[in-house]
């Protein structure tokens, strides 16, 4: 928000306060108090600004997830970011830079003058997307006529109604739950994105003793892969937890105590997982797009 920097500069220079609806909140503007936040008293700030509005599924990803929920999401799934696992999903990458590139290549065969670049890059953005997270293939910008389902509702989940946003900032969340707000986005596709991926984790996990199933090396895998032991957990000193700590457990099989107990993401916290990764490409892909328009 552009408002932002004149309140700084009127109510600062430490930190100022605002009402967001109801809300009171706190802007910290100081860099030595906004370290003692973020690392030092990590652990008494762990949890994010409460979200006005509760859904089943999607509340359960990584940025809803409260204190101890919280906690454990975050150690079983930050092995599956580790830098080898994500260097894994080059490939899925290239294949869709490929794709790109064909799609240039007609293009040019065609002779087409003009091209809407905005829609182009939205499409590589889908292609991506669906196939680092959802483990899907698209080729949005050849299907774009044929109305590729994940391409039409990919946008849609980001047509937000700003009546329903204020809504949901301003009334009481027992209130929104009673009459249904609980999305932002269209609730037809939130509900395919529920879907597809409820769908893809049960066939990742009927696969996952074939032995000739070939492992894709994309989120919803390593999503359903991913575990620590109950005495690995005992390890881990929460109270020195930092926001930029990363959680190491060991996932090679290793001699557990026969009492150790797997911690596993339930399916509808993975599918939550997943659709909160679809939701930040997707924004990337709107920052970048809204700088490059501010910079003309």
């Amino acid at each position: 928000m552009n408002v932002e920097p004149k309140w700084a500069a009127k109510y600062g220079p430490r930190y100022y306060g605002i009402y967001r609806g109801f809300t009171p909140v706190l802007t910290i503007l100081d860099p030595e108090l906004i370290k003692t936040v973020l690392v030092k008293d990590f652990p008494i700030f762990v949890n994010r600004s409460l979200s006005t509005f509760k859904h089943e599924i999607l509340s359960k990803h990584l940025f809803a997830s409260e204190d101890e929920m919280w906690r454990r999401i975050r150690s079983i799934t930050s092995p599956s970011f580790s830098s080898g696992k994500l260097r894994g999903m080059h490939v899925l990458m290239d294949k869709s830079i490929n794709d790109l590139a064909a799609y240039f290549d007609k293009v040019i065969a065609k002779d087409i003058k003009e091209l809407n670049i905005k829609e182009v890059m939205m499409g590589l953005t889908i292609d991506i997307i669906a196939a680092t997270s959802f483990g899907t293939k698209t080729n949005a910008n050849d299907d774009r006529e044929k109305q590729n389902p994940f391409l039409v509702n990919g946008i849609k989940f980001f047509e937000f109604s700003w009546l329903k946003i204020a809504t949901q900032t301003i009334l009481p969340k027992k209130f929104n739950q009673l009459i249904g707000n609980t999305s932002r986005s269209d609730p037809r596709s939130t509900q395919f994105f529920i879907d597809l991926s409820r769908e893809i984790v049960r066939q990742r996990k009927s696969q996952m003793h074939d032995k000739n199933f070939k492992k894709p090396n994309d989120l919803v895998q390593l999503l359903v892969e991913a575990f620590v032991y109950e005495e690995d957990l005992k390890k881990i000193n929460y109270d020195h937890l930092t926001a930029t700590d990363g959680v190491e457990v060991e996932e090679t099989k290793t001699e557990h105590n026969s009492t150790s107990v797997k911690k596993t993401l339930s399916e509808s916290e993975i599918i939550a997982q997943c659709i909160i990764f679809f939701v930040a490409g997707m924004q990337q892909h709107f920052c970048f797009q809204h700088n490059n328009n501010n910079n003309k």
